[in-house]
């Protein structure tokens, strides 16, 4: 587990990007594209789901918010896991976003499909780290482009 008080994400995600681009191009591997775009879901996490320790302790939740990654390999399957305990998805200002785009949000599988369409974020402000609303949509297309998916567990206010 790594823990990260007070210290700028940003650095660190960049050479997290640059290391697994440089090692997916040594190992010539199908899956290179894959690396880089899997900080989007990383970014995301911390930007978006994890509270401030204030808001955590509020909450009832521990000071420090947790990400985990996990990979699992079950025959030909691949499962990469980005699991945070942060505040969850916030569906209603997706579906809020969405609607003022004039995206469909008839259903949950529309509004879900909304997180990863281009432009969508819940962010209050772009920063350095996320709010583009194009991170999320950059993984989906990688994901869908190498024959995978991305599947999400819809627990608001549990990561």
């Amino acid at each position: 587990m790594v823990l990260f008080k007070l210290e700028p994400v940003e650095p660190r995600l960049r050479s997290f990007v640059e290391q697994t681009q440089h090692i997916a191009k040594r190992l010539g591997t199908k899956w290179a594209p894959l690396w880089p775009a899997l900080v989007h879901a990383v970014r995301s996490a911390i930007d978006h789901g994890i509270e401030v320790p204030s808001e955590r302790l509020a909450a009832g939740e521990a000071e420090r918010g947790r990400i985990a990654l996990r990979a699992a390999r079950s025959g030909a399957t691949i499962a990469i896991e980005v699991h945070d305990d942060g505040r969850g998805i916030d569906w209603d200002r997706i579906r809020e976003r969405a609607a003022a785009r004039g995206s469909n949000i008839d259903s949950k599988d529309a509004v879900q499909a909304n997180l990863f369409a281009g432009g969508v974020s819940t962010a209050q402000e772009v920063t350095d780290i996320s709010g583009r609303g194009v991170g999320m949509s950059a993984l989906s297309t990688v994901v869908h482009d190498l024959g995978g998916s991305i599947q999400l567990d819809r627990i608001t206010g549990g990561g």
